[in-house]
Formats: C-alpha cells, structure tokens, sequence
C-alpha cells in the first residue's frame, strides 16, 4: 500500500516556490505520478542551472511533511563531472527500490546508461514562466503584479531578478532596476570577440540584410514602447548563401542592434537529445524559453536540414514529417510567438518546405552574397585594424576575390601571426605575404579580354538591352579562384513594365555578344564565355529555354515549373524538340549579335582600344567615341 502524504507548497524561498510551479507542472503530465501511481521520471535541468536547486521543490510534492527515508519515493540529483560508479551507488542506495522516483540532471549526457534507460520519460525543464513568477511574488513576498511586468522582468538574468525582488519593494522599483542590467547573448556558438561586440549597424557587407535588420530594431523598440502592434514587426527571415558569408555572425549582431537576447540552436542540437520525443520536447522547450525572453531573436542554423516533407521517402518518412510537423506548430503558436522573430540559416533555401516560407513564419527571404571589393577591405580593417593604402588596395581587392568573411578573417589571423612572431604591430605586408600571388592582365591576354567585353558593351548598346553602366577589364587575376571574371560590362535591367519577347532575345544576343566578337576579330571564340550556370552562356541558355518551356514568348503556349539549373537540363534533355528550339534562338541571335559588331568593326575596335590601355569604359565615354567614330565615318555622318 503506497502512503498518500499533503503536499507541501514553499513559502520562504521566492526562487523554490517559482520552480515548484514549474516541476509540478512537469510531473503532473505524467498520469497519477503525483497521486502516488509508480513512476520513475528523469528531468534535464535548464542550461547554466544547478540540478541541485530544484531539488527543494520536487522534494516538498512528493514528500510533503513526511520524511524521505519513511516514503516510497526517491530524489535524486546528478551533476556533470561526477563519476558514473558513484552515480550509480547513489542510485541504488536512494532510488531504485523506490516505487517514486525523480532524478534531476544537468544535461542527459553524465547520465548513465542504466538509468537513462530505465526511466519512464525524460523531461526538459522550461524557464520559469511569467505566469510562475507572477505567483511565486504573490505567495512570498506578497507583491501583486501583472503578467506584463512578469514577464518584462524575466528578461533580466535570474540570478540579479532574484536578488532585485524583495518583500515590501515595488514592481516598478524592481524593472528601473533592472533596465540598466547590460544584454547578453546567449548562444551555443563559438564566441568571437569582434562579432559579439559590434551591432549590425557597425558591420559591413550584409545589404540587404542590414537595412532588414536596422528596421527590425527601430520596430521592435515601437512595439516594446507600444507604438505598433506585433502585427506590423516582421517576424521571420531566411538568410541563404555559401559557407563562411557570416549568417550566424549577422544573427549576433542583430541582437545587439536590437537590445535583446539571441538564442542559437539547430536541428542538429535537438536531435542530440535522444529518441523522437526527446527532439520534439528541446525544440519545444527552445521556443518557449524565447517567448519568455521575449522579446529576442532565435537563430535557427542549417534549416535545410529539416527537409522538405514532398521529397520524403519511404524510409524515415513518418519521423521527418513529425519533425517539420512540429517545427510549424512552433512557428505558428496560438500567441504568434509574439516578441520572437526567429532567422532561419540554410547554405541550401530550395531544400526548404514550403510550408515553412509561408506568410506569418518565416516569410522574407534575403540570400547574401559574397563581400564586393570595398567591403572586404572594409571587413579587413574592421577585423585586424589594418590601414591599407590607396597603392596597396587595388591589390589586396583582386588577391581576395571570392573571399567570405570567415576567409577575411583567417587571412588578418595569420597576419597578426607572423607580426607577433617578428615581435611588432601588424602591417598590410603581413596581410600580402599570406595572400596568393596574382597574374597580370597584359599582353595578348588583355587584348583577348577586352575584345569579349567591347562586344557585349556594343551589342548592348545597340539592342538598348538594358541602361549601360560601364565595361571593366582587370589589371590582375588570382589564379587561385575558378571561373574567375577577368572583366565585366554592366546594363542594369529595367525593374517595371512588359516584356516582350524582342527584350528577351536582345538581352541573349548581348550576352553573346563577347564570343561574337572573339570570332569575327580573332576567327574562333575561347571557353571564357561557359563553364557555369552564371556564365554568359549559362545565363542565355536559360533565357532561352524560359522563352519557350515557361513564359509562352516561344513557340508553344506552354508552361513548365522549375526551380533551379538542373531542372532546366533536366527539362532539356527529356523534350529534344524544346532542346532544338532552344538551339536555334541561341545561334540566331549569335549571328545577329556578329552582324551589329561587323556594321560596326570601327567602333568596336575603339572600344578595344580604350579597354586596353584603361581598363574601364563609362556611358560618357562611350557615347564621346560613337561621335568621334561618326565623325570618321561620312555616310553615318550624312
């Protein structure tokens, strides 16, 4: 027969009070188990909290006034860094025989194996919510506040809230108090001491981005003061690009823009909890300690792992299904998880469910690029505090083409390396000498180079295939850097308006135009026009193919959903008739592009000219050279 014994609520301590409201909620979904039904409950303590503290709370439900040595019920603590031996003759002495047992662990790992597997469930323990905060002030210090308060004071660290709240001191004495507690970030990730001292307002590179994010601070200071609704804040956003672009480091600086705290997590952090349950209840349990930091930022890293449930096959279907499954419900929330704004991190934004982009999730999208020349010089000085000089930057711009942030910044480590090795400040040689050596664009090269760019600068023109911005060759390439750009001419697209299928095929024939060129001056085109899906003929493919599978501008009204590249070839392959139309626009308008350039052999070899012994060509310059070469020219003249 089981002895029933009173529960015992705890007035003295506002802290256990506060965490009895807790575990007693987390023991109570464990049928009967606080009515005397057997039962063996394991509970994983919140991050950077003793297990040892709630022991007074657990032990005053399942003892009451009752002694423990003289109840069926056993509780136990365990700490990381203690012995698995003496853990498991703790078990046997105080718990295993108990038809009751609680056993409190800071995190599942220092727990053995013997008695992980022997529980009968394994529970996160949440923060203290407002609503147990709210009633621990009332039953120990005899404070009435609001749930409003509750949670504004939530946010400052347990430790000085504790100590902040005091019998007979008022609420709002307690919050003043605490507004002037310093933000500090909570995060699994490495820390690095730039990234978490600056705000994204200090940071370079981001775009886009940062003007979101600077939004999203001025909206979240009006919705904390009362200004604009929580409907009015953006509450989600995915940041995409390649490895090492800095989305974990923007979602730090974010915070500190905003003044709140971040929490960093992960599928991959959830699933190292355990079994399916396990995940469900830490990804749970993440979403609600933000809510109570609310307002905050949750960072969540590598989202194209969850998957995207259409491409589910058979074999593990159900379990990542459930997963996305959850993953939605905690985007969604009965309360529209307000005050949390959750940015999602993915190198992969097509293999995301699209359920989990839709409207009031996480509905805005920005993919990152790579950092531009002045802004990687910018990172560089921002990083190391390296002054590199106006003759040095042309250089170091070329020599770190392609490079992420994460790149930038092995590149000034190894810079203070070698200063700290030769015992003195760190200068821009220290950043060349680890630096690739570069290859000149000269000679023949050059001359190569700038007749492909002359000729997409003149069909483009001509074709009015877009506003022409200018045409750069560069003085240096990096030979460590595949499919590097050796020059570029820029025609910024118009943003508005109908598309025709004529401004379709003239932006193909500009595209062209390069190894147009190359073959009516040099008799045969090189390979500088392919090898990627960006390239000129990558991009004009594409076009191609869109005019006559996707946009109805072709020969059939016909409309094909793709997504990416391979679609595209995949596309392609399976209808040779469509590979056959899509041919022939492609050597249409390359013969039309070498008939504007032959008309203009003149021009284009001015063109050629000034790209050579300059290396870069305006909208001015170019339209000064179409009137000088008039001007030569009687029958354009007349």
């Amino acid at each position: 027969m089981i002895k029933m014994t009173k529960k015992k609520d705890l007035s003295r301590s506002l802290e256990d009070y506060a965490y009895q409201c807790v575990t007693r909620r987390l023991l109570r979904r464990v049928e009967g188990f606080l009515d005397g039904k057997p039962g063996f409950v394991i509970l994983i303590a919140q991050p950077g909290v003793n297990p040892a503290d709630y022991y007074p709370a657990i032990a005053a439900d399942l003892f009451g006034d009752d002694y423990p040595e003289r109840s069926n019920c056993g509780v136990m603590v365990i700490k990381t860094g203690e012995k698995q031996p003496a853990i498991l003759g703790k078990f046997d002495a105080d718990c295993r025989l108990r038809h009751r047992i609680v056993v409190i662990a800071s995190d599942r790992e220092c727990i053995p194996s013997e008695i992980r597997f022997s529980a009968d469930t394994i529970i996160d323990v949440p923060p203290v919510s407002p609503r147990d905060l709210k009633a621990a002030c009332k039953t120990v210090l005899e404070i009435d506040i609001t749930a409003a308060q509750a949670k504004e004071a939530l946010k400052a660290p347990w430790h000085l809230l504790l100590r902040t709240l005091r019998p007979g001191r008022p609420i709002d004495d307690v919050l003043s108090r605490l507004k002037n507690i310093p933000v500090v970030s909570e995060t699994h990730a490495p820390k690095s001491r730039a990234a978490n001292s600056m705000k994204l307002e200090e940071m370079h590179g981001y775009g886009p981005a940062k003007e979101w994010g600077l939004q999203l601070a001025d909206d979240l200071g009006d919705w904390r003061d009362g200004r604009i609704s929580w409907d009015d804040v953006d509450k989600g956003l995915l940041l995409s690009g390649p490895p090492g672009i800095g989305k974990s480091v923007f979602a730090r600086a974010l915070a500190l823009q905003c003044g709140v705290k971040l929490i960093v997590t992960s599928l991959g952090q959830w699933q190292a909890k355990g079994h399916l349950g396990d995940l469900l209840s830490a990804m749970r349990t993440d979403f609600a300690r933000a809510k109570n930091m609310a307002p905050c930022i949750m960072l969540i890293d590598e989202m194209d792992s969850f998957g995207d449930r259409s491409t589910f096959t058979d074999r593990n279907k159900d379990y990542s299904t459930q997963v996305v499954n959850a993953l939605l419900e905690c985007l969604d929330s009965l309360d529209g998880r307000e005050g949390v704004v959750v940015v999602a991190a993915t190198n992969n934004p097509n293999d995301i469910d699209p359920a989990v982009l839709r409207a009031g999730r996480i509905d805005r999208h920005i993919a990152l690029e790579l950092p531009d020349g002045d802004t990687r010089l910018a990172i560089i000085k921002q990083i190391s505090g390296i002054a590199i000089s106006d003759d040095e930057a042309p250089r170091i711009k070329q020599m770190t083409i392609g490079s992420s942030g994460a790149d930038l910044a092995k590149m000034c480590r190894e810079a203070r390396r070698l200063a700290r090795r030769d015992k003195r400040p760190v200068d821009e040689n220290d950043l060349i000498i680890g630096l690739p050596k570069l290859m000149r664009v000269e000679g023949e090269f050059r001359r190569h180079v700038a007749i492909h760019e002359a000729g997409h600068t003149l069909v483009g023109w001509r074709l009015d295939a877009g506003e022409f911005l200018g045409t750069t060759v560069f003085d240096w390439i990096n030979p460590a850097v595949g499919n590097q750009r050796v020059g570029m001419a820029i025609f910024r697209l118009p943003g508005t308006g109908a598309r025709m299928r004529q401004h379709h095929l003239d932006r193909i024939a500009c595209l062209l135009g390069g190894i147009a060129a190359e073959e009516l001056v040099l008799g045969e085109f090189s390979d500088g026009a392919g090898g990627d899906d960006a390239s000129d003929l990558g991009i004009a493919t594409t076009l191609a193919t869109a005019l006559e599978a996707q946009l109805g501008l072709g020969e059939r009204l016909r409309y094909s959903a793709v997504s990416d590249a391979d679609d595209w070839e995949r596309l392609r392959r399976v209808d040779v008739k469509l590979a056959a139309r899509v041919d022939k626009v492609l050597r249409e308008q390359f013969e039309r592009a070498k008939e504007i350039l032959s008309d203009e052999r003149r021009l284009h070899s001015a063109i050629v000219e000034v790209l050579c012994n300059d290396g870069k060509l305006g909208p001015e310059g170019l339209a000064e050279l179409e009137v000088s070469q008039m001007d030569h020219d009687p029958i354009k003249a007349a």
